[in-house]
């Protein structure tokens, strides 16, 4: 009888109930992209984002996300990050002082 081979960090997503969206997000945070970035990408308000984070925050047990790219790195839940271009980090317009 042959096992499926299951990839450890299907187990720790299956463990953890990441949803392929939440995953999709959590790859684009370790990535280094933008909330604006993120937003446009996935087409959520303001409001949605910061819901959407809370609840992988809250799901993987971090308080921030620096904790979260730790979290995630360790675990290879972001295998497949790639960061932004270097166009899209210099076109970023940085917050107000």
């Amino acid at each position: 009888m042959s096992q499926e081979r299951v990839r450890p960090e299907t187990l720790i997503e299956k463990d953890l109930g990441l949803d392929p969206a939440e995953k999709r997000l959590i790859v684009m945070i370790v990535a280094g992209h933008g909330n604006q970035e993120i937003r446009e990408t996935l087409g959520l308000t303001k409001r949605d984002l910061r819901g959407r984070i809370l609840r992988v925050f809250r799901k993987l047990r971090v308080s921030n996300r620096l904790e979260l790219i730790l979290f995630a790195t360790y675990h290879g839940i972001a295998e497949d990050a790639q960061p932004p271009s270097a166009e899209a980090v210099l076109t970023q317009e940085l917050p107000a002082s």
